[in-house]
């Protein structure tokens, strides 16, 4: 009998909405020790957010605060110092919210997807995470670290 989502899903879920701070997107994931989040509007599943959006946001007001400061040593020759650096790009990533961040293009399943189908789809994709969804409504989440897991404990050869 093949494993299911239904089997090994997360159904405990920390959901974000879309007007959330990058910032505090930062901090809850570091407090809940999870690496993403389904963003949810009223009930309804309208993205995903993740680390690695957060880390190319981060990535992204770095790159502008280095431009501004590029400019400023350009056209006034000074030299801003570091700690300028730190504060354009912290004021960027107080501005950028979940909406900003998340993908809309979403990957789910339903909960009776088998996980060796999930695996692939996962690999396929180079995604670490699928919703999943049932009656339209999400009911969990599958992880590529779930799918490890099961290897790990020799139930998916």
């Amino acid at each position: 009998m093949p494993i299911l989502a239904r089997d090994v899903m997360t159904k405990t879920l920390v959901t974000v909405e879309p007007s959330l701070s990058a910032a505090d997107l930062e901090k809850l994931l570091d407090r809940e020790r999870i690496s993403g989040a389904p963003v949810v509007v009223d009930g309804r599943l309208v993205g995903v957010v993740s680390r690695t959006d957060l880390g190319r946001a981060q990535s992204d007001a770095s790159d502008r605060a280095e431009a501004i400061l590029d400019y400023y040593r350009d056209v006034g020759g000074g030299s801003p110092d570091r700690s300028e650096h730190a504060r354009l790009a912290g004021a960027r990533s107080e501005s950028v919210r979940v909406r900003d961040l998340m993908t809309a293009e979403l990957v789910t399943v339903t909960p009776e997807q088998p996980i060796a189908t999930i695996a692939r789809t996962l690999a396929a994709r180079g995604i670490h995470r699928v919703l999943v969804v049932e009656g339209g409504r999400l009911c969990g989440v599958v992880s590529s670290l779930d799918v490890v897991r099961l290897v790990g404990e020799g139930r998916l050869a």
